[in-house]
């Protein structure tokens, strides 16, 4: 039998203003080589973690933790995280020894401890990238990352599949999201649509460029719905 690994997104957008729920199509990608399924967890999935969180140390007027210590307790967090270790298991890799420390202490040396072995984390978070890009899994699993107004579900499995699966019309294996993302691009770019979007700019930047000349205007922002002058 032959195996595949696939990875299936479902994205889940919140609307805060009017407390609605968006569920967009869920993506589906084939692999059956280590690189590219390694590429696509390390392009999409990987953002999840602490060490890539913008908002990590803000907790509005003040510090999550002691600003010259944050790497250090970003990658600490990332190592003991749930997400973190969903990944691992599935690559069968041994959880790093880490200290028990107190991140929301601030008086009794847990935020410096952690950056005093950000270097052994880092080496360590480092090596798992490079194995997760050099060896397939030996399990699935399911991360789910929880943004500001998003929930992301990457779920992971293993299927055994004949290779006449390979050869089944529309199928697509060790395609990317950012080669998807590239491909539809170029064809845009190729297509008779793009031409009339180029010439409807044009065309509207002239617009504006006669208005704002004919009523004394200098600036404006355009957002692609609303324009503003002044």
């Amino acid at each position: 039998m032959t195996k595949i690994y696939t990875i299936e997104t479902k994205t889940k957008t919140y609307s805060h203003d009017n407390y609605r729920v968006r569920q967009e199509k869920p993506t589906l990608r084939i692999f059956d080589k280590a690189d590219k399924l390694g590429e696509e967890i390390y392009q999409e999935v990987i953002h999840c973690f602490d060490i890539y969180d913008y908002h990590y140390n803000d907790l509005g007027d003040e510090w999550k933790v002691e600003p010259s210590y944050e790497m250090g307790c970003r990658y600490y967090d990332t190592l003991r995280s749930k997400e973190f270790k969903e990944l691992i298991s599935a690559y069968s890799i041994d959880c790093c020894p880490l200290p028990e420390l107190n991140l929301d202490d601030w008086h009794n040396g847990h935020q410096e401890a952690a950056q005093d072995i950000l270097p052994d984390t880092k080496a360590y978070y480092d090596d798992v990238m490079t194995q997760i890009k050099e060896r397939l899994p030996t399990s699935g699993f399911t991360i789910v990352a929880s943004h500001r107004n998003a929930t992301q579900t990457y779920t992971l499995k293993i299927v055994d599949l004949d290779n006449e699966f390979f050869n089944a019309p529309k199928v697509i294996v060790n395609e990317t999201t950012q080669d998807v993302s590239a491909k539809e691009q170029e064809a845009y770019y190729n297509s008779e649509q793009y031409e009339t979007d180029c010439k409807e700019n044009a065309e509207r930047q002239r617009e504006i460029n006669t208005f704002m000349g004919e009523s004394g205007y200098h600036n404006y922002s355009d957002d692609g719905e609303t324009i503003r002058m002044w």
